[in-house]
């Protein structure tokens, strides 16, 4: 009994690990290997300027990498199947446009495949020049090769301002390089900025400074030295002593200047004594303009009218033999002249102008500069100012200056005589500069440069200059509300250079 039961325990044992043998044979053939494959990153943002990129690759099997023919910008560096690790090569981007393209990841006997996005930023256009400045040209001047730098996709050239262009000149350009000629300099230190730009517009622009010594026998005072030729003069003759308004007009007109506004000119003025004589003022040893312009003896006005204001003014002609004293568009003046203040000049809150730079035709309305006295009415404050404006068409130029120069005290220039340099560029964005110097000591009263300003007129062919006495009632109806007094203002040695020639000055807006 007890080996029966013995035997049926051996069987039943036999099946059992028969039957589980079977199962756990049955368990590794479904547990047949699933081809996978994945990277990281899958996609790459790489740098203009190149870079190696690692890529994880998780794989149940061997891996291709596959990159197409037409991409030569992205390379295998190394692979390492084994490993799992991929290293790509971007080769640096010099052209100005991105670019991308895929990298393909594929398991091996198996159509399983995995792209690994490949970008790539553009290139920054570049523009340098070598040397960056030269601020030491000789006067004699010289030449100079500037070395230029850029990068694929930039189509380089230069500028020089217009005006520098009559002493910078090119000698030879090539892909990489300019030689300039700097021409001999005659007169003060000069300088600009060459601008080095990309036609394309994608490099930025590249400044470099120029400078020229000035020439050794430089004389600032004279304006030939700076390019400048004579245009005309004028100055008091001993003819003119004791004589008349109309042959102090006669006199001028010889030299492109006319006396024509005053009361004199008109029945219905003051019209019963001169308003201008010619006198001799030893101080600077010639003979001089005097206006004179009355308000307490008795009442001046302007050409006949006796309304708000009174004018004793002389003026440069505008025919077209005297265009050469006057600014035409796009020529460059310097006018010198001479005046004297006298002790005790009463200026008033209301306009008193000395000088105007004033177009002829056009929109002649408001003058382009005014130098003009003005105090308080009652004697205070009494200053030297500088005004710039614009005409109606405000459009055409910058913005007004208005009163750009105020508060130079009046007592400064009382009972002495001051040389005037006024340089002028006529057109909407040109320059003036004042420099008043007192004789008797040297002193520089005024030094007032203003660059890009509206220094011209639409439809004007003459910027003419006016010299004299121009001021307010303070009030209308032929009423004197201001205190101002009977005054004289003496003028003299009028002096006009010119460059940059206009060869036929037409109305120009």
């Amino acid at each position: 009994m007890r080996l029966k039961k013995y035997f049926l325990y051996v069987i039943l044992t036999f099946v059992s690990v028969s039957m589980f043998t079977s199962c756990s044979s049955d368990d590794k053939e479904e547990e047949a290997i699933t081809p996978s494959l994945s990277t990281t990153p899958t996609d790459v943002n790489a740098k203009a300027s190149g870079e190696d990129v690692n890529i994880t690759v998780k794989a149940t099997s061997t891996w291709t990498t596959v990159i197409d023919d037409k991409v030569d910008w992205v390379k295998v560096k190394s692979s390492d199947i084994q490993a799992g690790k991929l290293v790509l090569t971007i080769v640096a981007n010099t052209t100005l446009d991105s670019r991308s393209t895929s990298v393909i990841v594929k398991l091996d006997n198996t159509d399983l495949t995995k792209p690994i996005k490949i970008f790539q930023a553009a290139a920054t256009a570049s523009l340098v020049v070598s040397p960056m400045e030269v601020v030491d040209i000789p006067a004699e001047g010289k030449e100079y090769t500037f070395t230029v730098e850029s990068s694929a996709g930039v189509d380089w050239e230069y500028e020089i301002p217009g005006e520098q262009q009559s002493w910078i000149k090119e000698k030879s350009k090539a892909d990489k390089s300019l030689t300039l000629s700097f021409e001999a300099n005659t007169g003060s230190q000069r300088g600009c900025y060459i601008v080095f730009k990309d036609k394309n517009k994608k490099a930025s622009n590249f400044n470099v400074k120029i400078i020229q010594l000035k020439s050794e026998n430089f004389d600032p005072n004279d304006p030939t030295q700076m390019g400048y030729t004579l245009q005309g003069s004028m100055k008091g003759s001993a003819d003119l002593v004791g004589k008349h308004y109309g042959d102090v007009h006669t006199y001028m007109r010889k030299f492109g200047w006319d006396y024509s506004e005053h009361p004199n000119s008109s029945t219905k003025d003051h019209n019963e004594v001169d308003h201008i004589e010619t006198v001799f003022d030893a101080t600077i040893n010639q003979y001089i303009f005097r206006f004179i312009s009355h308000a307490s003896s008795a009442l001046d006005g302007d050409r006949g009218s006796m309304n708000d204001r009174m004018r004793n003014e002389m003026k440069t002609q505008t025919s077209a033999t005297w265009y050469k004293l006057n600014g035409n568009w796009g020529e460059s003046q310097i006018l010198q002249w001479k005046f004297k203040i006298p002790k005790g000049y009463r200026p008033s809150t209301s306009f008193c102008h000395i000088h105007q730079l004033k177009a002829q035709e056009g929109d002649n309305g408001a003058p382009v500069i005014t130098i003009s006295l003005r105090g308080n009415n009652d004697g205070t404050n009494r200053r030297v100012q500088v005004i710039h404006s614009l005409g109606s068409d405000h459009s055409a130029g910058t913005k007004s200056l208005g009163t750009f120069v105020d508060n130079v005290k009046i007592e400064e220039f009382e009972d002495e005589w001051v040389q005037v340099s006024e340089e002028v560029k006529y057109d909407h964005h040109g320059k003036y500069r004042l420099v008043i110097t007192r004789i008797r000591d040297g002193k520089v009263l005024i030094d007032n440069t203003q660059n890009d300003i509206d220094t011209w007129r639409k439809g004007a062919i003459n910027i003419r200059n006016k010299f004299g006495i121009y001021r307010s009632y303070g009030g209308s109806g032929g009423q004197i509300t201001n205190n101002i007094k009977d005054e004289t203002l003496d003028l003299a040695d009028f002096v006009i250079y010119e460059k940059d020639t206009n060869p036929s000055p037409a109305a120009h807006d």
